[in-house]
């Protein structure tokens, strides 16, 4: 933020401190939450995927976790959004769900994942 106006920076201090002298903790605790889920899974060597990405808020702030907790690291964030609201659930989605594979199944490890089954 360093190369914000002035204007820009005494907004964002504004901001800031509306959110930390408000009643409202929800926010507070949806950043604490993100932050715990960073976190955990920092050791984890996948990426983050967002989905449904509304503004892009949320990917920004995993983005800035990124920066400050691992800078240069290999993970990144990626964010998803249909743009339309959530598909209805309808009847053959129950059906076509049956049908993946069980990703633990032997026959599974065997075949696709070059291991043996016990």
């Amino acid at each position: 933020m360093q190369d914000a106006s002035p204007d820009i920076r005494t907004q964002v201090w504004e901001w800031y401190h509306r959110l930390l002298l408000s009643p409202d903790i929800e926010r507070i605790r949806k950043l604490l939450v993100r932050y715990d889920l960073f976190k955990g899974s920092l050791p984890v060597p996948r990426d983050i995927v967002e989905c449904g990405v509304l503004k892009g808020a949320g990917s920004l702030y995993w983005l800035k976790l990124l920066h400050s907790y691992a800078p240069g690291g290999a993970k990144r964030v990626m964010g998803f959004d249909a743009f339309c609201g959530s598909r209805r659930i309808i009847a053959g989605d129950y059906v076509a769900a049956s049908r993946i594979p069980d990703f633990t199944s032997a026959s599974y490890l065997d075949t696709y994942a070059g291991t043996k089954s016990a």
